[in-house]
């Protein structure tokens, strides 16, 4: 995101920007677990569970391939099969909706009667089950047990994983609801796989602190313009539609774009589009650059990496308001208030 912008009359008066009002509130959990349970793919460790799977499905006669994994916090109300389970001592579900029973009642069991329906699905569960202990191929060992009635307990369910088969066109779900323990080892086995993969890489070190710039916009302003665009109530618009997309600098240089949210009423970013190629409206060399910054943090290496994630978000401590600090060669030169003219942004230039 990179524009020339304009200088519009002494007599523009922008709308206030209001991002106390505007920008999403992020939850804890999202804070917290967006590097780590949210951002991880449990099917890695257990790649011999997936094919043995696929092999008793393939026995009965469907075609079956793992398509999706998806994490959540969410588990659905809406399921009508919901069983508890045990993950390594502490209460958990698995649940299934009508379409995913189907898919299995009408290949192994079809024209049963419903109560023969719910023994193969049983079936199908504790031998997921099974093979979850059997295959899991993570640091530590995983117990996973089916429960009986009289043995289950409420389940405060904290994370969701909804596993997805794909079989002749349709999608099986199978959503596992999961307590805190659970949720906070898979975070966890999650960002350290991350930092023994990532930081073993071929190429230049990163340093041990980085800094983060969180920008509304870079402008690229005509040096004999610079004067004009920096002086006290300068209103210039921005070219730059409202919306809450911004640019993320890391140490000076462009790392992606991200969607800003707030965060017990800081600034936050969930970080996005790391491969996207910038473009500018026009020959950068002959222009100086000015960043719009909002935001600017300061990280660590082992954070670094877990935030080169997609969908990662990262919280700051400046708290969420309508100024920016305009930027050049790492040097704040002067400060705006952010507003809208027509729909897009523009800026203010407040008197130094």
């Amino acid at each position: 995101m990179s524009t020339v912008g304009k200088l519009v009359g002494k007599d523009a008066s922008p709308m206030p920007w209001s991002p106390k009002e505007l920008l999403p509130t992020l939850s804890s959990n999202e804070i917290r677990f967006s590097r780590g349970f949210l951002r991880s793919d449990v099917s890695v460790w257990l790649t011999d569970f997936v094919k043995s799977w696929q092999l008793l499905l393939h026995s009965l006669g469907l075609e079956v391939e793992l398509s999706s994994v998806n994490n959540q916090f969410n588990f659905p109300e809406s399921l009508s099969r919901v069983i508890p389970i045990e993950l390594d001592d502490e209460t958990a579900v698995i649940g299934m909706d009508d379409e995913s029973q189907e898919i299995v009642s009408s290949v192994v069991a079809k024209g049963s009667e419903s109560t023969a329906v719910d023994v193969i699905v049983e079936y199908f569960e504790r031998r997921m089950l099974s093979c979850v202990s059997q295959h899991w191929s993570g640091p530590m060992p995983l117990k996973a047990r089916y429960l009986a009635d009289s043995e289950s307990t409420a389940v405060d369910v904290v994370g969701t994983i909804c596993f997805v088969f794909t079989t002749g066109g349709k999608d099986l779900k199978l959503w596992l609801g999961l307590g805190p323990r659970a949720v906070e080892r898979i975070d966890g086995l999650w960002r350290k796989q991350l930092f023994e993969e990532k930081s073993n890489l071929p190429g230049p070190k990163l340093p041990q602190l980085s800094t983060v710039d969180i920008d509304l916009v870079e402008l690229l302003v005509p040096p004999a313009l610079l004067i004009d665009y920096m002086r006290s109530g300068t209103v210039v618009e921005l070219d730059l539609p409202t919306s809450n997309k911004v640019r993320v600098n890391l140490n000076g240089n462009f790392w992606a774009y991200g969607e800003l949210g707030q965060f017990e009423g800081n600034f936050a970013v969930m970080l996005e589009d790391f491969e996207v190629k910038e473009k500018s409206e026009e020959d950068s060399s002959s222009t100086t650059k000015v960043s719009v910054q909002l935001a600017v943090e300061e990280i660590d290496r082992e954070a670094v990496l877990e935030f080169g994630q997609e969908k990662s978000i990262l919280s700051t401590q400046v708290a969420v308001n309508d100024r920016a600090s305009l930027i050049i060669s790492g040097e704040r030169v002067a400060s705006a208030i952010i507003g809208e003219l027509d729909g897009k942004f523009a800026l203010t230039v407040l008197p130094k």
